[in-house]
């Protein structure tokens, strides 16, 4: 296994993919050599395995990054529908593990559990807290303790579908009801429930 080979295996091991099938990575290769030849006074490099892997690396993480921005960044949803989606594609890539997904700016990460649980889809939560300007957003579920970094402040919580529909929140100092005026650490706190997105 050549090191391209090693480093795509273990990049797609990570993000818990299926494997690329041998088609698409022929199609990949394809279509980069096509474009090789139909550039003007271009030379077409010799047939390595490397530069083969190297063209099929790029052609995944193109592949990949139009797939995550068109799901993170889809213009024609409304904000809870984009919330819904975007949640809908995380429970896909982390099936019966996710905890919760935490996304601040361009940064994403995950809490996973070690054991895999299927959850009702009417428990999905999105917790949102903005503070000057800063935006972090928590898609969880009712019921998992999720911990998160507020300004050097680690703080826990808890969220929870009541009987009557509403979503409150429990930490280790207050328990929230789901109003405009609710705060943590000076972060100004929503708390939503999503539903489940047809697919």
């Amino acid at each position: 296994m050549n090191p391209i080979e090693k480093i795509l295996s273990q990049e797609l091991a990570r993000l818990r993919t299926n494997p690329i099938p041998e088609r698409e990575k022929e199609r990949a290769r394809y279509r980069a050599l096509s474009a090789f030849r139909s550039a003007k006074n271009a030379t077409i490099p010799q047939k390595s395995s490397s530069f083969l892997w190297a063209v099929s690396l790029a052609a995944a993480a193109i592949i990949v990054v139009g797939v995550l921005t068109a799901t993170l960044h889809s213009p024609i949803l409304p904000k809870s529908d984009k919330n819904s989606a975007f949640f809908s594609e995380i429970e896909k890539l982390f099936a019966g593990r996710l905890v919760a997904a935490i996304r601040e700016g361009d940064s994403l990460s995950f809490e996973l559990s070690g054991a895999r649980t299927e959850l009702p889809a009417d428990q999905r939560i999105v917790l949102t807290f903005r503070k000057n300007g800063q935006l972090i957003e928590v898609y969880t579920y009712s019921g998992r303790e999720v911990c998160l970094d507020l300004n050097g402040s680690q703080v826990c919580a808890t969220p929870l579908i009541r009987s009557d529909g509403s979503v409150m929140l429990v930490t280790n100092a207050a328990v929230l009801e789901g109003s405009a005026s609710s705060e943590i650490k000076g972060f100004q706190v929503s708390m939503d429930r999503l539903q489940k997105t047809s697919s």
